[in-house]
């Protein structure tokens, strides 16, 4: 949905102001308020890539060590029970299978999270897309 123009801008027009005084105060409030969106964007982004990393490492360590554990026979892991706690907690669709339709909505759900009440909210976006490439 459009954002409703701003009172200000909505005066400065109906006030008979020229051409490039309508540029620059549109130009001053929209930049800024797509600057803060994606200065938290890319900062939100950079923070949620850099945590993914450290889960990933965290998760494959344990993996390592139960595979080895359970090499050995110190440990049973049950690994029907774990992959149908993972399904349940990861398959958003419910369609009996992770895919990349699940990981589409979890994405949506998480920057619908995040963006919430961010000004700029289009800048918010592009942030985070190039926080999570960067």
């Amino acid at each position: 949905a459009a954002a409703a123009p701003s009172p200000a801008l909505c005066a400065a027009a109906s006030s008979g102001m020229g051409a490039s005084e309508l540029f620059n105060l549109f130009k001053g409030e929209y930049v800024t308020e797509f600057g803060v969106g994606a200065f938290a964007g890319y900062a939100a982004g950079f923070v949620l890539k850099r945590a993914a990393q450290v889960v990933i490492f965290t998760v494959g360590c344990l993996f390592v060590g139960m595979q080895v554990m359970a090499n050995h026979g110190y440990v049973t892991v049950h690994w029907d029970r774990i992959e149908l706690a993972w399904k349940s907690q990861f398959d958003t669709n419910h369609d009996g299978k992770i895919d990349s339709d699940d990981m589409n909505m979890q994405y949506e759900q998480v920057v619908k999270v995040l963006e919430s009440g961010v000004p700029g909210a289009g800048g918010f976006t592009a942030g985070f897309l190039l926080g999570l490439r960067s």
